[in-house]
């Protein structure tokens, strides 16, 4: 079985007289003997059929060659090849009545075009002889396929005075593959997320330059370092469905493996690994509270690494941990309360929020419990409050107009934010409930206008006197809008994300250079301010100058930041 190096042909230009021959093509009936281009791609053959009846010796069938699909009449060079590790094949099949021999056309039948009978053919070269009957000649030879293709091939009957006939040849020269493996290209999916929780379409292609028919397929999924096949199949399928809830969560790589099978030839193929990410829809159920005022919450999940627990229209801050429990860092007061999970996975997927269920909560605190005793000082703006210890208290929470400033198991707290009314109370959470303190109401209005910023955990506040040259203050509210331009349009066109920038800008005179330094100093400090009108302002010191022709002025300006100052219990 040799393989077989790219032949080139020149065929001989026809002169056909004096003959007959059945040149069918789709079925064309045409005369003389034809040349024409035999382009063999991949996989396809290139094939003639000819249907002749031989009525006697002066009537021998001639002109027989292979071409696909359009004539060519120029006698122009083409060339038939085998791909690397095919060799070519030429078969030729006969059914005749009678006997005969197949010969290969002698260079004078093309040359002189004259009517050839079977003495004219005596001499050519013979390639079979056939019987009655259906019969086949088969050659790989790549001499022969060359002489075939160039000169064309005859039958000549063997007379045996009855009425003989060939009914009909047809012929075809195809690649034969011996080494060549399949091509397989992952299709889809590639470089993306799957769900898990969803079924999971793979698909594929498979292609062989002779048409070898895929026989076999495996499909394989990788995860750290693991090795898995999903499916297989003994078919030719192209794609496989992988069922939900079947691949794990996380990067993976899948291919696919293919074997393909003609005659006495099996090959194997792989395809080069696609990167995937399996994800999957948490899901979060069998929620359960205990009513407990510090309200503890369980749950189910799977594959968890994180929780969110939404209370009322509360959502406390992410908690990291694979346990379906979680008690709540504050204190409820009675009523019914909305609860409702949802957790992240491992891979980083959210769920979404549990089915709403409703925790009743009752305060039952021991019996015989002395509620703590709240008392207070102020000190410029700042508020001091403090509070006497409650006998088994596990810790103290205290309350500025009904926001939790203090949680811990201190009985003592500074207040620097306050400004205006204030309303105070401090509960002690204790088994089973808790007991308060009665509130405690005060007014604080500064005599001026006053920043307030931490030295070192201690509340230090700086009098503002404003010059009367500038303005004493001015708030300002910028939105956060891009502006896009797009082809086609001659305005841009605005995106607003719902973020606005808040600030204040004012002009201060102090007493001293140390003064105006101490405002310098606070340049990128996050600082309170409060008017004398009750206006609060906390945020940043973005920036701050100085105005040499004043003595020790100084503008600057605070952006307001999203201080978010409730206090949790641990």
């Amino acid at each position: 079985m040799a393989e077989t190096e790219s032949i080139t042909i020149t065929p001989y230009t026809v002169k056909s007289k004096g003959y007959e021959t059945i040149a069918t093509n789709t079925g064309t009936q045409s005369k003389g003997p034809y040349y024409g281009d035999i382009a063999i791609t991949s996989g396809q053959q290139a094939q003639y059929s000819s249907t002749q009846s031989v009525r006697n010796r002066s009537e021998p069938t001639i002109g027989f060659v292979w071409i696909e699909s359009t004539y060519s009449w120029k006698g122009s060079t083409f060339t038939i090849s085998a791909p690397a590790g095919a060799y070519l094949s030429m078969t030729i099949n006969i059914r005749a009545t009678g006997k005969g021999r197949l010969v290969i056309l002698p260079k004078a039948a093309n040359e002189l075009g004259v009517s050839y009978n079977y003495d004219n053919l005596d001499a050519a070269e013979t390639l079979y002889t056939f019987s009655s009957g259906n019969s086949a000649y088969a050659t790989n030879k790549s001499d022969i396929i060359a002489k075939v293709c160039q000169y064309g091939i005859g039958v000549v009957p063997t007379y045996t005075g009855g009425d003989d006939k060939i009914t009909s040849i047809s012929g075809s020269v195809r690649y034969i593959a011996t080494g060549i493996p399949p091509q397989v290209s992952n299709v889809e999916p590639i470089s993306q997320t799957v769900l898990a929780s969803s079924d999971t379409v793979f698909k594929w292609s498979y292609r062989h330059v002779t048409n070898m028919p895929q026989a076999s397929w495996e499909l394989h999924f990788v995860r750290n370092g693991a090795d898995t096949v999903l499916a297989s199949a003994q078919d030719n399928s192209t794609s496989c469905t992988i069922p939900a809830d079947t691949l794990p969560t996380g990067a993976a790589q899948w291919y696919v493996v293919v074997t393909a099978v003609e005659e006495d030839y099996t090959l194997t193929a792989q395809s080069d690994p696609s990167y995937i990410i399996v994800r999957t829809n948490p899901s979060t159920s069998d929620v359960t509270v205990d009513n407990n005022p510090r309200l503890t919450v369980e749950w189910i999940a799977a594959d968890q690494q994180a929780a969110q627990i939404r209370v009322g229209d509360t959502v406390y801050p992410t908690v990291w941990t694979d346990e379906g429990s979680y008690t709540i860092p504050e204190i409820l007061s009675d009523g019914v309360y909305p609860v409702s999970v949802r957790t992240q996975t491992t891979e980083g997927d959210w769920s979404g929020w549990s089915e709403e269920i409703y925790a009743d909560i009752k305060n039952v605190p021991p019996t015989g419990a002395e509620p703590p005793e709240l008392t207070y000082t102020v000190t410029g703006t700042t508020a001091s409050l403090m509070w006497t210890a409650v006998t088994g208290a596990e810790a103290y929470v205290l309350y500025r107009s009904g926001v939790p400033i203090y949680a811990g198991d201190g009985t003592a707290f500074v207040d620097a934010r306050v400004s205006g009314l204030a309303e105070y109370k401090v509960r002690a959470l204790l088994t089973g409930g808790y007991i308060e303190s009665a509130p405690q109401t005060l007014i604080i209005i500064p005599g001026a206008d006053t920043l307030v910023y931490s030295d070192g955990g201690v509340p230090r506040e700086l009098p503002i006197r404003h010059h009367p040259q500038y303005p004493t203050r001015r708030w300002d509210e910028t939105a956060d809008v891009e502006f896009n331009n797009y082809a086609g349009r001659t305005l841009p066109v605005a995106v607003y994300d719902g973020h606005v920038s808040r600030g204040l800008t004012l002009t201060a005179a102090y007493r001293s250079p140390q003064e105006a330094a101490s405002l310098l100093s606070l340049l990128g400090k996050t600082v309170t301010y409060k008017s004398k009108k009750g206006d609060v302002c906390r945020g940043v010191i973005v920036s701050a100058s100085r105005d040499s022709s004043l003595t020790d002025a100084v503008t600057y300006r605070i952006t307001a930041t999203d201080d978010d100052e409730r206090a949790y219990l641990t």
